[in-house]
């Protein structure tokens, strides 16, 4: 595992547990759009979003469409015991070519 995913699950665990709050989802679009070899880039390609540009904006449009379906879609019980966050959905989105690749 990478340095970059123990990271990512602490700052996920802080804020789960309540100690920090998340980031903005701005913010974890923005950082997606700064990391265009990771996982949560190419999670949102392979959603079929069409983001082959490090555009802020552009990739901060799809992160968007994530994170409103998933707000609409999960049930406040769910929401609840998965920790959902942006930085949740930014985690699944970095898991989704090796689901596709399953």
């Amino acid at each position: 595992k990478t340095k970059l995913t123990i990271e990512e699950k602490i700052n996920h665990n802080l804020v789960f547990l309540g100690i920090c709050e998340p980031p903005s989802p701005a913010s974890v679009a923005n950082w997606i759009a700064a990391n265009g070899k990771l996982g949560a880039f190419h999670g949102l390609d392979e959603m079929g979003f069409s983001i082959r540009t490090s555009d802020p904006l552009v990739v901060r449009a799809a992160f968007f469409c994530v994170i409103v379906h998933m707000d609409k879609f999960l049930s406040p019980k769910a929401k609840e015991a998965l920790g959902y966050s942006p930085i949740f959905v930014e985690h699944v989105r970095c898991k989704v070519k090796r689901w596709i690749s399953r």
